[in-house]
């Protein structure tokens, strides 16, 4: 294993070292898009809720049983339906709405 770093440190002191003046040329850096769904103020709060969640089955203050995963899953996919619906239901209630 340390032969492998050794060889991966060696390979990478050969990369080709770039000027600062064209490191730093751009005054502000364009932000990357990213494919991630949460921001990084957001993650916390999902964390922080996945692991409530987590110590709640762990401590049995949550049973999941049949009737309580019909739930979720009825839940979720109305959630889902109803974002992939309402952009369509919008348009055309606006289009119905400017009609009259």
């Amino acid at each position: 294993m340390l032969s492998r770093t050794c060889l991966l440190a060696r390979k990478s002191s050969k990369l080709p070292l770039y000027s600062l003046a064209n490191r730093f040329s751009s005054d502000v850096a364009e932000p990357k898009s990213s494919k991630i769904p949460l921001s990084s103020g957001q993650t916390g709060a999902t964390v922080l809720g996945g692991v409530l969640l987590a110590t709640a089955v762990s401590k049995e203050m949550i049973v999941l049983d049949a009737d309580v995963l019909a739930g979720a899953i009825l839940g979720i996919c109305t959630y889902g339906i109803g974002k992939k619906v309402s952009p369509l239901a919008i348009q055309s209630l606006d289009k119905i709405h400017q009609k009259h």
